[in-house]
């Protein structure tokens, strides 16, 4: 028996098309994921960035993201979430320590430990480690240290 391992992308809850709600479409999408987890038994869920449409999400898209996490409670299905562009770290991570104790790791912005972005994933079909790297951002690139001028700085971005 292998691991069944399911990676979304760009869900962008709250997106507006030309003033347009989106929300009946996003609410179906969900609807679908939720569904074909426990149709087909997956067992770890990747959501790789832009959850959001915003930084600053809507409550309507705070409530889908959650809605459809509590939907996954029960299931066995672990889930991993890694920031995007269009998503605010402080969003994600703030529900970060609450969130583990549904099998469900946030990694909202590069961590200080490296390291501490390799996943391990155990389940009863199996194990995998998992390289959790959300989107960087200049500053998580460009780290200034005392003494380094700009040719090193710019080499270190590089």
């Amino acid at each position: 028996m292998s691991m069944k391992i399911l990676h979304t992308a760009d869900w962008h809850l709250g997106k507006q098309l030309h003033k347009y709600s989106l929300e009946e479409d996003q609410r179906l999408f969900l609807e679908w994921l939720s569904d074909t987890i426990q149709q087909r038994s997956i067992d770890l869920l990747l959501i790789s960035g832009d959850i959001f449409d915003t930084a600053h999400p809507s409550n309507l898209a705070l409530a889908q993201y959650y809605g459809f996490l509590k939907k996954l409670i029960g299931t066995d299905c672990q889930v991993i979430v890694t920031g995007g562009n269009h998503d605010s770290p402080g969003v994600l991570n703030a529900p970060r320590e609450l969130l583990k104790f549904l099998n469900i790791k946030v990694v909202g912005s590069a961590l200080e430990n490296l390291g501490d972005e390799l996943l391990h994933i155990h389940t009863p079909k199996g194990e995998v480690v998992v390289a959790a790297v959300p989107y960087l951002r200049e500053a998580d690139l460009r780290k200034s240290v005392s003494g380094e001028g700009y040719e090193d700085r710019l080499s270190a971005l590089r």
